[in-house]
């Protein structure tokens, strides 16, 4: 006898992956439409470019994609890297030595939390 609800099934591609996992993908969707709009607003390509990955990142870890969290921990390693090299051809300065912290920070928490279960 149907009730007229959505059956559950039928939804659940929709569903949140879950715990700390959900704020992750949430806060990367976000953020990476924020640099989209941001590089579009400055006219300066790469960062409309790296928030086009990071939203893509952020979907396809919302959905548990496997390829989004190399994409993601990829990108934030290679963006460390990038502050790390700032960091020895410019010298310290706190942005960058947050910078680097920060991404290898998100690096390695994506890699760990989106892993997959066995």
């Amino acid at each position: 006898m149907q009730t007229g609800c959505a059956d559950a099934s039928r939804v659940s591609f929709l569903r949140a992956p879950g715990g700390d996992r959900t704020w992750i993908a949430v806060l990367l969707l976000v953020c990476g439409v924020l640099l989209v709009c941001a590089g579009a607003l400055n006219r300066f390509m790469p960062l409309g470019a790296a928030g086009a990955l990071v939203t893509v990142m952020g979907a396809g870890l919302w959905f548990e994609r496997r390829w989004a969290r190399w994409l993601g921990s990829a990108l934030f390693a290679a963006s460390a890297l990038w502050f790390a090299w700032n960091l020895a051809l410019i010298g310290l300065d706190l942005y960058r030595i947050l910078g680097l912290c920060a991404c290898a920070f998100f690096s390695l928490e994506i890699w760990l939390r989106f892993k997959p279960a066995r």
